[in-house]
Order: structure tokens, then sequence, then C-alpha cells
């Protein structure tokens, strides 16, 4: 996916980025020479609007411990496929 001259400011980062998160991604090595995909990241306000909680919620969820999360720099990220693991241990039958 890199180009010779395409590094620009990012520099060898962005392509470790762009090979971890490629679904295309082919390098034709065996799977201890391909890193693992990380997946997409949603921001604290993404997830709160899509379970249409407030933020707070999102962040007492992850003081908590129950629900994982990476900060980056003064923010939090959460992988889409955390969220999901949560809510199908929160989800319980009615009735």
């Amino acid at each position: 996916m890199l180009r010779e001259g395409s590094r620009g400011a990012w520099g060898d980062c962005w392509y470790s980025l762009v090979a971890m998160t490629d679904p295309g991604n082919s390098s034709g090595g065996t799977s201890a020479d391909n890193p693992p995909t990380i997946g997409r990241f949603l921001t604290v306000a993404e997830v709160a609007r899509q379970l249409r909680v407030s933020n707070m919620t999102v962040y007492r969820l992850i003081k908590a411990g129950q629900m994982p999360a990476v900060r980056i720099g003064r923010g939090f990220r959460l992988r889409e496929e955390d969220v999901r693991k949560y809510l199908d241990s929160r989800y319980m039958d009615a009735g």
C-alpha cells in the first residue's frame, strides 16, 4: 500500500498503520510476519451517541474497567469490537 515517496510527515508510523488496518494487505508472509489488525477506533462521543447515553456514562464504564479503552493523548479511543463485546455481555432476555 505504501508508494515510494509517499511517506510524508508520518514516516514509517503511517506505513505500519496502513499495513495493520488494510483488509487487502497481502504482503505474502506468514502470520508471524504480518502484524495483527487493530480494527476501527471510536471516540467516547461516538460510542455515547451510538448507545444513546452521555459521554460521562462511557467515561464511567472505562474507569470501572467494564469497557476497555486506549488512552491517546488526553482522550480515549475504544475499539469497535470491544464495544460490541460489551453490548453482547450486557444483553439479557426479557420475560
